[in-house]
């Protein structure tokens, strides 16, 4: 398959007290493989700090190559990781500029029918 030109933003699940030798190696190995397929890769991008694990083919330097969740240990944290990753790779891929006159235009159009109603 050809990737060229496919922005991606990986996001991987795993267990870092359980495998933390292996701890989102499959994200890693597929963000690799679509990015040597001609993927644009760095997107969603998210700290390694406050994860507890020994090895990961996910990291690469200080971050990983997509959001790590991991639900088994530490899922009180999941929603807020998942609300302030997506508000991330909005900006990285400038959707947040693309999505805004829309979603003034749908809430306007609310509000007018509301007030006609």
């Amino acid at each position: 398959c050809d990737f060229t030109g496919t922005r991606i933003a990986m996001f991987g699940l795993g267990d870092q007290w359980g495998y933390p030798e292996t701890f989102l190696d499959a994200m890693g190995l597929m963000y690799r493989a679509f990015v040597k397929r001609g993927a644009h890769g760095g997107y969603g991008f998210w700290p390694t700090r406050n994860y507890t694990f020994s090895g990961s083919m996910a990291r690469f330097g200080a971050q990983f190559c997509g959001l790590a969740i991991d639900q088994d240990n530490e899922a009180q944290l999941t929603a807020s990781r998942i609300k302030k990753w997506c508000a991330q790779i909005k900006r990285e891929l400038g959707m947040l500029s693309l999505c805004t006159p829309q979603i003034e235009f749908i809430e306007n159009n609310v509000a007018r029918d509301q007030h006609l109603a």
